[in-house]
């Protein structure tokens, strides 16, 4: 479930730190949306002050915003944020202190840029920044090779923080002006999401995918120039960004059910949960036993009499349901892929759980 966050509970996660934003007028949305949850009334004024293509600063609540404008993803200051984050996020680096300088979240997003002005060229000046970009998240100052976004490698000071990719902003084509339609084509947008998805895959940048989802095909999703999305788009997809990097922190303070289950890895199950669980398992053989009056074995059962093959997986999965549906550790896709496993016996079952 995605959570709306509003400004106690940002302040709640990202006390005493900051968030970077850096990249084109896409992000600065992004970057404005996030202000408004903290102060409405503060951000809309700030924002008629601020300079078109200058960098922005906003304070609220005992956390910072700050924008980056760097259409073209290679300015200095982004290249130093990065390397403060790298170094906050490895475990050499000592103390709280360190890590509160560095960046909670940095989100990085361009190509536009890329495209208006590079035309066909524009993949390779674009792959030259987010390779660099990528590079410098992962080695920092000191060039040490660290897998920042992998979740196993998350165990520094701030295990999560985040450096997030947007993808590049498709316009809705039919409403750019004669000067942006020439060059922001798909031919020539379409090859710096395919880079991105490219790292995606091998797990060297993270995407957030779904920001390319909440525009695709849908034309009430722009603003009248096809370039920019509405105010309530750009409201969630600051929403997707703090439940990215809030969701993880308050599942570990906050008792099930709840409301950020969006964006969020799940914390590993209490020795509770897993006695529940390892409970349940052992009693499932009794109450097959009880069900089937030992007429049956698991293996006949399996072949002479598919009803009651059928009546016994229901019996299974409605008590592993009704006990492990408590435990954090468990996610509701697995008793999916648990229907739809190859019936053995309650071995495979067991095993099915933790796939």
């Amino acid at each position: 479930m995605l959570h709306d966050y509003n400004a106690k509970d940002i302040s709640t996660c990202l006390k005493s730190r900051k968030v970077v934003y850096a990249g084109d007028s896409t992000i600065r949305q992004i970057f404005w949306a996030t202000a408004r949850k903290l102060d409405a009334k503060g951000a809309d004024e700030a924002r008629y002050y601020a300079e078109k293509h200058d960098d922005v600063t906003f304070s609220r609540a005992d956390v910072t915003l700050e924008f980056i404008w760097d259409p073209f993803l290679n300015t200095s200051n982004l290249h130093q944020q990065l390397a403060v984050y790298r170094d906050a996020q490895d475990t050499r680096v000592q103390g709280d202190q360190e890590g509160r300088k560095s960046p909670a979240i940095v989100l990085i997003g361009g190509g536009l840029w890329h495209a208006q002005h590079f035309s066909k060229d524009s993949l390779k000046p674009f792959k030259e920044s987010v390779d660099t970009i990528t590079w410098l998240a992962d080695h920092g100052e000191h060039g040490v090779s660290r897998q920042h976004n992998s979740p196993s490698s998350r165990n520094g000071p701030n295990p999560d923080d985040r450096v997030v990719f947007a993808p590049v902003q498709v316009p809705w084509y039919d409403s750019l002006s004669s000067s942006h339609a020439a060059s922001l084509t798909a031919a020539n947008i379409s090859p710096l999401n395919e880079h991105l998805q490219e790292l995606s895959t091998q797990q060297k940048a993270l995407v957030a995918w779904s920001y390319f989802f909440m525009t695709l095909q849908r034309k009430p999703a722009y603003e009248e120039d096809g370039l920019h999305v509405v105010d309530t788009v750009a409201r969630r997809k600051a929403d997707v960004l703090l439940n990215m990097r809030c969701n993880a922190e308050v599942t570990r303070m906050t008792k099930y059910p709840m409301d950020k289950t969006c964006c969020s890895d799940y914390v590993r199950m209490s020795w509770v949960q897993l006695a529940i669980v390892s409970v349940s398992l052992w009693t499932l053989p009794i109450l097959v036993w009880v069900t089937f009056g030992g007429m049956y074995t698991t293996t006949s059962l399996s072949r002479e009499s598919p009803n009651r093959c059928y009546r016994f997986k229901t019996a299974a999965m409605v008590t592993i349901s009704q006990n492990i549906s408590r435990s954090s550790g468990f996610r509701a896709g697995n008793v999916v892929l648990l229907l739809r496993r190859p019936y053995a016996d309650i071995q495979q079952i067991s095993k099915a759980i933790f796939v």
